[in-house]
This record gives structure tokens, sequence and C-alpha cells, in this order.
């Protein structure tokens, strides 16, 4: 029981480190966002030569990517808007029920969206699916970090879920 524990215990440490890490890197793409927004300013205003793919780069990956990186982080976090109108008054038992509730729909929509997310980039990458714009980028990058935000904040969920099961569990067992 004591190794199955650190094992757990390693991953969930494993996860949040690596959760951790792609919201540091959704951060550093808010700071590429802003730079390339100055830089695509002076270059169209200041030098009369617009910075061809600078809006396309922003709109399409860097703005996808500080998104969709930082969302599972954020949910283990708990930082995501909650309305505690009805759950603030609700027992301990109601709360671990109404979050596994919760847990359970949106690990459902996370698996929607992830599904289809690959599917639209299964289509992209077969397509060779261009944006609009005058840089003609990919779209299957953009495609990927909604695949891999959604994919792991799905993760995230089903983390939330398993241990709010085990809370349910473990409350059931001090209660007999």
């Amino acid at each position: 029981m004591v190794k199955k524990t650190l094992v757990v215990r390693h991953i969930s440490d494993w996860f949040a480190a690596f959760s951790r890490g792609l919201y540091i890197l959704g951060g550093v793409t808010i700071w590429v966002l802003m730079i390339l927004t100055i830089i695509g300013v002076v270059m169209r205003y200041v030098v009369k030569r617009p910075f061809i793919g600078a809006f396309e780069a922003s709109e399409s990956y860097l703005i996808i990517a500080a998104t969709f990186l930082a969302l599972a982080m954020v949910q283990q976090e708990r930082r995501h808007i909650q309305i505690t109108l009805l759950t603030g008054r609700l027992s301990p038992l109601g709360k671990i029920i109404s979050n596994l509730f919760i847990y359970t729909i949106a690990l459902s929509i996370c698996g929607f969206i992830g599904y289809s997310s690959w599917s639209l980039l299964l289509q992209a990458v077969s397509e060779n699916i261009l944006l609009g714009g005058m840089a003609g980028f990919p779209l299957w990058p953009s495609r990927i970090l909604v695949f891999f935000g959604f994919s792991w904040l799905g993760l995230q969920f089903l983390k939330d879920l398993v241990i709010t099961v085990h809370d349910l569990f473990t409350r059931r067992r001090s209660a007999t």
C-alpha cells in the first residue's frame, strides 16, 4: 500500500510540474506576443514596411498557445471562475458529490473537444490547410495547441475526479 501511494504521489507531482511548465510557457508566449506586436507597429508606422506574418502569428499561434497551455494549471489551482452561491452552502459530502458531477461533465466536454480537435488537426494536415493572410502559415500548429490543451485539461479533470472518488470512499470508511 505504501509503495502504491508513493507511485501515485510521484505521478501527481510530475503531472503538477508539467502543468506548471506549460503554464510558464503560456506566459512566455504572452511576452513574445507583446514583443511581436511592438515590432509590427514599429515596422508598419516608423519604418513604413509592414512585418508580414506578425498579425497572423499572433492571432493564430501565440494567443492560442497562451490560452490553451495554461488551462490545466488554472484548473489544478482551482482558479477558474466559480459560482459558489449554491455550492458554498453544501455540506462536505454535498460538495464532494457536486464535484463528482462537475468533474464528470467537464471531463466529457474535454473529451468531446479533444476528439473533435484531433479530427480537425488530421484534416488540416492531410489537406495542407493554410491560414488566410499574406504569410500563408499552416493551420495545423494551432490545431495541435487546441488538441493538446484540452487533452491535458481533460487529464487534470480525470485526476480531480479520481481524487474526489477517493475522498468519497475515504469519508464513507471513516464514518463507519
